[in-house]
């Protein structure tokens, strides 16, 4: 496959969108244009705290710079748990990818609520969260900023429902007490050559309604086009990448776009440099009925799906991936 140059800038593929523009109708026009074509987009005025943002970032170094035999106190209790994972194969390409992840949520916190989750879930997520003890401040930091990408968040499902002409509440109503987990990225500096197909995330489609990727400004992201190319994304500093994952195609009968990603392994340039990214995976309420959209069914036409159970979807997702 060959590859596309793409520099995330104002672009009907994926567009460059600012959240304080207050043009609602027109932002809700081009995110239908960009998840019907490309399934990402660039936001801006997201309304994300810098100081927050920057004070996740260093605490979130402070953990990875730690030496791995600490971290490994912190590591899952199994594939797809919350905590810290070393070389994770996320793309099934059969090797380990040049990453380190944590992940930890809100439904991971002691005392989170459980309405309508199984057993089960409430077994391997409540109080599961595990913070460093050599890094106290990483939790604060990390539930702050989980709590502020909850705002943009309920903005863009509204911009996304208003493009579809349905009601205001279609996709947030679903996403009252969401099971959105939220997980760190670390690519160590790659001093050394990778072995051969190896890189630093594999292919990928996110698995949940709506994901909002903050960055570091390292280059790296690219995203499968309908052509076959490969497309660098290159998307400016302080922006957040959003785009649709595979529930949400469902939920509007594949009328918006899924869009395979992948993160490669940097040039000479940036070889030295470590990368961190934060996808914060919008999943909805673990007892959420998502059932495709009157609107995005043709007149005469059936639906390609039958409804489905967030909860269920999630776990059959992570059995999967994980063979859980």
């Amino acid at each position: 496959m060959t590859t596309t140059d793409l520099k995330g800038t104002d672009d009907a593929y994926v567009p460059l969108l600012d959240l304080r523009s207050g043009e609602d109708t027109a932002l809700a026009a081009r995110l239908d244009q960009a998840f019907r074509s490309s399934g990402f987009a660039i936001v801006t005025g997201h309304g994300i705290d810098d100081a927050l943002v920057d004070r996740f970032h260093y605490a979130l170094l402070c953990f990875f710079h730690l030496p791995s035999e600490v971290k490994a106190k912190y590591a899952s209790a199994r594939p797809g748990d919350f905590g810290w994972v070393n070389r994770s194969d996320v793309g099934g390409g059969g090797q380990p990818e040049l990453c380190e992840v944590f992940t930890a949520g809100p439904w991971g916190e002691p005392g989170a609520p459980v309405e309508g989750m199984s057993e089960e879930a409430r077994a391997m997520t409540v109080g599961t969260n595990k913070w460093p003890e050599e890094v106290s401040e990483l939790r604060d930091a990390w539930l702050d900023y989980y709590e502020a990408a909850e705002r943009p968040a309920d903005l863009l499902l509204r911009l996304a429902a208003s493009a579809l002409g349905e009601p205001d509440e279609a996709f947030a109503r679903h996403h009252r007490n969401p099971i959105s987990p939220m997980i760190a990225n670390w690519y160590p500096p790659q001093l050394v050559a990778p072995a051969p197909g190896q890189i630093r995330k594999g292919d990928h489609s996110d698995w949940g309604s709506l994901t909002l990727l903050w960055h570091d400004g390292t280059p790296g992201l690219q995203l499968l086009g309908g052509d076959g190319s490969w497309i660098p994304l290159n998307p400016p500093p302080g922006s957040l990448v959003i785009n649709i994952g595979d529930l949400m195609a469902r939920w509007t009968n594949d009328r918006w776009r899924a869009t395979v990603h992948r993160v490669v392994n940097p040039d000479a340039d940036y070889a030295a440099r470590e990368r961190v990214s934060i996808p914060w995976f919008g999943q909805p309420d673990y007892d959420a009925l998502i059932e495709v959209l009157p609107s995005c069914v043709p007149a005469g036409e059936q639906p390609k799906y039958q409804p489905v159970l967030c909860g269920e979807w999630y776990s059959a997702k992570l059995r999967s991936v994980y063979k859980a």
